[in-house]
């Protein structure tokens, strides 16, 4: 957890949702809407992170991003995680996660047309995560 005393970073999920989207427009890509199954897996796995102390796509007892969004009843066609920690600012997870060819892949795939957010307090500050998906049809 967070050290008493630290100032802790406040990122809103609203403000990833804004640069995500910026980032895919200025690429021609159309803008993500969330989807409130996703934010409530993504909001999941953010707490369990925090609880559980880990920063993995992989949870200690071997729950992947999938479980907890098969846990909300979301049926995808595909899926794609991106996570970060340690940024103060929605603008520096943006900038991290262009830096990553993995991060920005998931961002700039275009089969993804959704997306969910979570944000908690973390030892490192807040960690984020970010799911992309694509409704089974």
């Amino acid at each position: 957890m967070v050290s008493l005393g630290a100032e802790v970073p406040r990122i809103a999920s609203a403000d990833i949702l804004t640069q995500v989207n910026r980032f895919r427009n200025a690429a021609g890509i159309h803008s993500l809407s969330v989807n409130q199954r996703l934010a409530r897996a993504a909001q999941a796995r953010a707490d369990d992170m925090a609880r559980r102390n880990y920063f993995s796509h992989t949870s200690p007892d071997g729950r992947t991003p999938w479980d907890f969004i098969e846990d909300t009843g979301y049926q995808y066609s595909n899926v794609g995680e991106n996570l970060a920690t340690g940024q103060r600012t929605a603008a520096e997870v943006q900038r991290s996660w262009e830096r990553s060819s993995g991060h920005r892949a998931n961002q700039l795939n275009r089969k993804f047309t959704e997306t969910g957010i979570g944000v908690a307090p973390f030892r490192t500050g807040v960690v984020v995560v970010q799911i992309f998906a694509s409704p089974m049809r």
